[in-house]
């Protein structure tokens, strides 16, 4: 098992991280490094034994290192990473995108061995890439939770070339957590969680920002150019309001734009760094929505109840067994 554990990103997932590893493995010693005030908020939490001050500093004796920051954080520390990684060590990632920070590893991998791009060379530690299926619409140290990861899926994306011990290890470090693991490669990994996680959050954004516009033109026309309502509401103490839809949500709509209370820069970050897989999967669910509407404009009940019966099958099915 490993003896010491640097973890890059003191935030939620990382900080999650460390909860875990010291409630079900208290022998494991953890180092942090992080930023401002993340980093000192998670040692005041007694999140971590000790903090460093450089990646060199946090890898020193380490022989498991996790890149925890947002994935465009963990791009940019791979080459600093690779650089002071002891040569015996296991490094592997948080991030909810595998393909740039793959990328990123084989570039530096590439670059420090005169351009043979190899998983790894002589004295260089190796990367098992992972992504726990696992969050929060909360974020920083405070919001860490020891039991994020239990009975939660992590998915492996191991590399050709990756040392099978090593594998096996990370494995069994994640199941002595609670969690159960999937292999995967890196482009299917991409290309389901487009479709399962991160056009999702598109759309709950989405949906979100189109409630938060309504009421801004209480009033206005509708698409036949009648007026669309007075955009007053009259409260039972008989006050008059201004009609906004959000101030009228219930359960249904805070259940599907839950996860958009996630921060936004975080978000941008992911659909950004997998953007060919969440178009693809964005361009899925409008073809949905579009053959939705045609059957509404078209008055189709036959069609529109197929269309709907098709998502509930999936999704009761999936409820009782997922």
């Amino acid at each position: 098992m490993f003896r010491q554990v640097a973890i890059l990103g003191t935030g939620l997932m990382g900080g999650s991280l460390a909860a875990a590893l010291r409630a079900r493995l208290p022998g494991v010693r953890l180092v942090g490094f992080g930023r401002e005030p993340d980093i000192s908020r998670a040692m005041e939490l007694g999140l971590f034994d000790a903090r460093a001050d450089s990646v060199a500093d946090a890898l020193a004796g380490a022989d498991l290192v996790v890149l925890a920051a947002p994935i465009s954080v963990n791009c940019a520390l791979v080459p600093e990473v690779a650089a002071h990684l002891p040569p015996d060590a296991v490094l592997t990632d948080l991030s909810s995108v595998k393909g740039p920070v793959v990328t990123a590893w084989r570039r530096t991998i590439a670059a420090m061995s005169d351009g043979a791009a190899t998983q790894a060379t002589p004295g260089l530690g190796d990367f098992v890439p992972c992504h726990p299926i696992a969050g929060s619409d909360r974020g920083g140290p405070d919001a860490a939770d020891l039991d994020l990861f239990v009975s939660r899926e992590v998915v492996l994306s191991p590399l050709p070339g990756n040392r099978p011990d090593s594998v096996e290890r990370l494995q069994a470090l994640w199941q002595q957590l609670g969690a159960h693991v999937t292999r995967m490669s890196v482009a299917d990994h991409d290309r389901v969680f487009a479709l399962v996680s991160h056009a999702p959050h598109a759309v709950a954004f989405a949906v979100a920002g189109a409630v938060a516009a309504d009421g801004a033109n209480p009033g206005r026309p509708d698409a036949a150019g009648k007026d669309a309502g007075a955009g007053k509401a009259v409260r039972d103490d008989g006050e008059e309001a201004p009609i906004r839809a959000g101030d009228h949500a219930g359960p249904g709509l805070l259940d599907l734009t839950r996860i958009a209370g996630s921060s936004p820069e975080l978000w941008a970050d992911i659909l950004l760094q997998n953007q060919m897989p969440t178009l693809r999967a964005i361009d899925a669910v409008d073809a949905r929505m579009q053959a939705i509407r045609h059957a509404l404009l078209t008055g189709n009940r036959q069609a529109l109840t197929r269309l709907l019966q098709e998502g509930a099958d999936w999704r009761r099915t999936w409820q009782r067994h997922g």
